[in-house]
C-alpha cells in the first residue's frame, strides 16, 4: 500500500466490486466485476477518498483528506468530527487504516496520528502517534498491517516503525537514511519488504536488514520513479511505477517483465504508461488488484502465473486505494 502520491483532484466516487465470474481460464480482457457506485458528494461534500474499510457492525468507514464518512449500504452520511474526544480529532487528512485481530478499526492521518473508531457509538479515541507526528514537515508514505497483528507505518524521513497492536511500549524503529519508501508488502515467508521511490528493495526479520535487489537497475524498461508494491502466492514481486505500468519481478530468476508481456492488454489506454497508485493482493493470493490513473486492473493467478485480466477503464478516474472485503468482492475508492 501506498500513499506517496497525494491526490488533488475532488472525489468522484467509491465503487463496490463484486466478482460474478471466477473461472477464466484464457488471457483475456473483459467485464467480470459488477460495480455498484456512491457518489461521496451527495451526502457528505466534495472529498478525496483515501481509504475505505468494512467496520465490525458491516458498515463501510471512509476515511478521506477532510473527514471521516459512513456508508451503511443505503446511505452515505458525515459523521462529526469536530468534538469527538473532548478536544476534538487532530487530524483531519487520512492516508491509511489498519485492524487488529479483534477487529479494532484504525485510522493513520499523514502527519503519523493512530484514531481508534468505535462502530457503536460512532466516535473516535486518539491511540498514539506514529513516526512522523513531532516533525509537520514530514509525512506517512505508506502503512501495513502484517498477518502478525503488527503494523507498520513509513514516514518522507526514511523512517520505518514497526509496533505490536497490543503492546504499544514494543516497537521497532528502522532508518533509511537519504531514502523514502513508498510500499510495503508482507512475503509468503513472513518478511517485510520496503520499496524506496527510486527502486531499493530490503528485506526486514526482526533486527536484520537486506537489501534484495535494486529494482530499477532489474527492470530497465522501467522509469526510476517507485510507487508501490504487492506479493502474489509464489513470492513473485509486483512493483508500481510513475507513468510505467505495473512490472513483476522473480527474484530466483533474476527476471524482471512488465505486465503486458504476460498478457495483459487494453484498446483504450497504455498500461505500460499508467501512474500505479497501489497493488493489492486478495486474501489468498490467488488475484492481484491494481488501481492505475486509469483505472482497475485485476489479475487472476495460479501458482503465481497470470491466467486472465479484468480491466474496468474509468473515463476520468483514478484508482487510489483497493481494500478486500473477502475473496472476490472489493472496495474501490477513486478521484
Amino acid at each position: 500500500v501506498s500513499a506517496s502520491k497525494m491526490p488533488h483532484r475532488i472525489v468522484k466516487d467509491i465503487l463496490f466490486a463484486a466478482a460474478i465470474s471466477t473461472s477464466l481460464v484464457e488471457p483475456s480482457f473483459g467485464s467480470s466485476y459488477r460495480f455498484t457506485e456512491s457518489q461521496v458528494e451527495k451526502s457528505v461534500g466534495y472529498r478525496t477518498v483515501t481509504n475505505a474499510q468494512l467496520a465490525s457492525n458491516g458498515e463501510i468507514l471512509i476515511s478521506a483528506v477532510d473527514g471521516v464518512a459512513i456508508y451503511n449500504g443505503n446511505q452515505l452520511y458525515e459523521i462529526d468530527t469536530s468534538d469527538q474526544t473532548g478536544t476534538g480529532l487532530p487530524e483531519s487528512r487520512f492516508v491509511g487504516a489498519l485492524q487488529d485481530e479483534s477487529g479494532g478499526q484504525y485510522l493513520v492521518s499523514r502527519q503519523g496520528t493512530i484514531l481508534r473508531y468505535d462502530p457503536q457509538s460512532r466516535r473516535f479515541q486518539y491511540w498514539e502517534k506514529g513516526p512522523s507526528s513531532s516533525d509537520r514537515s514530514t509525512y506517512i508514505t505508506a502503512v501495513m498491517q502484517s498477518k502478525a497483528d503488527t503494523y507498520w507505518l513509513a514516514s518522507s524521513d526514511g523512517k520505518l516503525l514497526r509496533r505490536d497492536f497490543s503492546s504499544l511500549s514494543e516497537s521497532n524503529m528502522y532508518t533509511f537514511p537519504g531514502k523514502v519508501i513508498v510500499g510495503l508488502a508482507e512475503s509468503t515467508n513472513g518478511e517485510t519488504l520496503a520499496l524506496t521511490e527510486t527502486g531499493e528493495m530490503f528485506s526486514i526479520q526482526g533486527d536484520s536488514v537486506e537489501e534484495l535487489v535494486d529494482v530499477s537497475n532489474l527492470c530497465e524498461s522501467a522509469p526510476k520513479e517507485f510507487t508501490s508494491i504487492g506479493v502474489d502466492s509464489s513470492n513473485a514481486l509486483w512493483v508500481g511505477t510513475k507513468k510505467g505500468g505495473v512490472h513483476i519481478i522473480n527474484l530466483q530468476q533474476g527476471r524482471c517483465v512488465d505486465i503486458e508481456e504476460l498478457g495483459a492488454h487494453s484498446d483504450e489506454v497504455d498500461l505500460r504508461k499508467s501512474w500505479t497508485h497501489t497493488i493489492q493482493p486478495s486474501p489468498d493470493k490467488s488475484e492481484i488488484a491494481i488501481g492505475l490513473d486509469s483505472g482497475l486492473l485485476v489479475a487472476k493467478l495460479s501458482e503465481g502465473v497470470p491466467l486472465s485480466y479484468v480491466f474496468q477503464h474509468l473515463a476520468s478516474e483514478e484508482v487510489i486505494d483497493i481494500d478486500y472485503i473477502y475473496e472476490g468482492t472489493l472496495i474501490v475508492s477513486t478521484y
